[in-house]
């Protein structure tokens, strides 16, 4: 699974996309400098929004094999550009059979063949800039890769009942599933008391919660958005899966229990207040 959110296209110009590429050798990435879709012969696959059609174009090496205009138009933006493929191996010739949803809503469906042997290359592909008129903005590119079985968040949702989305709320509290998950939540169950709870000091901020280790995957990210004002958020803090592979000012402990103590210290500064708040992110 590859993704990543468009979160703004504004263009006034024609053949302008942003999205998304695979199946190319490394110097096929490197030397990408086409500016048409059909062109992109260089690609097995290409998947782009075109914002004056409003429409999600799939390339099959050069040639066009979905144009799905139900994408809807630039002011429905962000979005989420994602494609869903399964393959038996990377050797030439092998087929591979894919799903493109954009927003959540499915786009289409297809296969291909790898050109080449390992030609794993994945490319984050955008034809606009602002010196022909033209802007996008793209955000959270992320790849998710899965062998057979089921993955640690499908685990705890066939656990608590029956299976559901990570953006969902089950239990109607408020608090999404993908939240719960990492909280050591049940999704039937109205459990707030796991919630991050937030403390002063000195006037700093100290933002924490507890983490079922569990929840720990390649699939899964965590991270602790601040701001001055609620709905904005500057500043992006990832919790790893140790403090080695967090951002700076994060703290994980382990608690020897099965769950880690993560913990953020915000500086007031010169800030009349701070707010937080945590976000997960789960590619399914």
């Amino acid at each position: 699974s590859i993704s990543i959110d468009l979160e703004n296209y504004s263009t006034q110009g024609t053949i302008r996309l942003a999205g998304l590429a695979m199946g190319m050798s490394k110097a096929e990435a490197e030397g990408w400098a086409h500016n048409v879709p059909t062109s992109f012969t260089h690609a097995d696959l290409f998947v782009g929004y075109r914002g004056n059609q409003s429409a999600i174009q799939v390339f099959d090496n050069g040639t066009e094999v979905i144009n799905n205009t139900t994408a809807g138009d630039a002011t429905t933006l962000p979005k989420k550009l994602r494609i869903d493929f399964a393959c038996s191996d990377f050797n030439a010739g092998s087929t591979v059979n894919y799903a493109v949803t954009f927003g959540g809503a499915a786009m289409g469906t297809g296969s291909f063949t790898w050109s080449g042997t390992n030609e794993n290359y994945i490319g984050v592909y955008s034809n606009l800039f602002p010196a022909s008129g033209t802007t996008g903005q793209l955000d959270d590119f992320a790849v998710a890769a899965r062998m057979a079985g089921p993955s640690p968040y499908e685990t705890w949702a066939v656990a608590n009942a029956s299976g559901s989305g990570p953006d969902q709320d089950s239990d109607s509290d408020g608090v999404p599933n993908a939240i719960e998950f990492i909280l050591g939540g049940d999704k039937n169950t109205k459990d707030l008391g796991k919630l991050p709870t937030a403390t002063t000091n000195g006037g700093n901020m100290t933002f924490s919660f507890i983490r079922d280790r569990d929840s720990i995957d390649a699939a899964v990210r965590v991270v602790i958005e601040v701001g001055t004002v609620p709905g904005v958020w500057p500043n992006v803090f990832t919790v790893g899966g140790n403090t080695a592979s967090s951002t700076a000012g994060v703290s994980v402990t382990d608690n020897g229990n099965g769950t880690d103590t993560v913990t953020l210290t915000v500086p007031r500064a010169t800030d009349t207040r701070k707010f937080a708040r945590l976000k997960v992110a789960i590619t399914e």
